[in-house]
C-alpha cells in the first residue's frame, strides 16, 4: 500500500506513510484537518497535483508537527484559506 495525503488547513498536505492511519492522530490533528474524517483521502497523484494548482506544501507527519509550533503556523492559522476552489 502507498503512503496517504489528507488536506490540512493553512494550504498544507500531510502525508501519512502506510502503517499510519488517520485514526491514529492525535484528536488536535484532525481538527487541524479540512475535514474531520478520511473522506478528504488523496492519492500520491492528487497530492501533487494540489502543490501544482494551488501551491499546497507536502508534509510529512514529523515536519508537520514541528511546523505547527512556528510564528509562520500562528499567522496562517489566523486565515481562513477557501481549499476546496475549483
Amino acid at each position: 500500500m502507498n503512503p496517504h495525503y489528507y488536506l490540512m488547513r493553512s494550504k498544507k498536505i500531510l502525508r501519512l506513510e502506510t502503517g499510519t492511519s488517520f485514526d491514529s492522530l492525535s484528536p488536535d490533528l484532525k481538527e487541524r484537518s479540512l475535514t474531520p474524517d478520511e473522506s478528504l483521502q488523496m492519492d500520491q497523484e492528487q497530492a501533487n497535483w494540489r502543490v501544482v494548482l494551488f501551491r499546497d506544501e507536502i508534509m510529512e507527519l514529523e515536519e508537520y508537527v514541528e511546523w505547527l509550533t512556528t510564528a509562520e503556523a500562528l499567522v496562517e492559522e489566523e486565515y481562513d484559506f477557501d481549499l476546496t476552489a475549483n
